[in-house]
């Protein structure tokens, strides 16, 4: 099985087969950096307790390595969700709901891999609304 290497925010590594990824998730930064603009990642995975937070790769990044380090047999399948200036990726079928926060904002329910639900946050904006309702129908 491939593995993909990234990096986190303290300057470690971190490998894990890239078939195992089911979600990046775009999060918002507490200190802005030039260099990072307002935005990190997180790797929710089925591999050794699933989460990998903190990358210093934006959610866009992160995906172009995982998808990369995808064997030739599994094809890349996202349900995309724009969040700011980055994308947020989750594996179709693991939506379990939403809500409309604010005019900006909805929260986005997903399955984790041990079964916990999680959330986050994305722009609350047509196209999101639609990928996620139809990831709900099972479309």
């Amino acid at each position: 099985m491939s593995s993909v290497v990234l990096t986190k925010d303290d300057g470690l590594v971190c490998s894990l087969p890239a078939a195992s990824v089911v979600a990046i998730l775009s999060t918002a930064l507490e200190g802005a950096s030039a260099a990072r603009p307002q935005m990190r990642s997180v790797l929710i995975s089925s591999f050794r307790g699933g989460a990998r937070p903190g990358l210093a790769h934006t959610a866009a990044e992160a995906a172009e390595e995982v998808e990369k380090a995808w064997p030739d047999e599994v094809a890349p399948s996202w349900v995309e969700l724009s969040s700011g200036e980055d994308v947020t990726r989750i594996m179709p079928g693991l939506i379990r709901g939403f809500d409309q926060l604010s005019e900006a904002l909805m929260r986005v329910d997903f399955e984790r891999p041990d079964g916990e639900i999680a959330s986050v946050l994305i722009d609350n904006i047509l196209e999101n609304l639609e990928r996620v309702s139809a990831d709900l129908k099972g479309c």
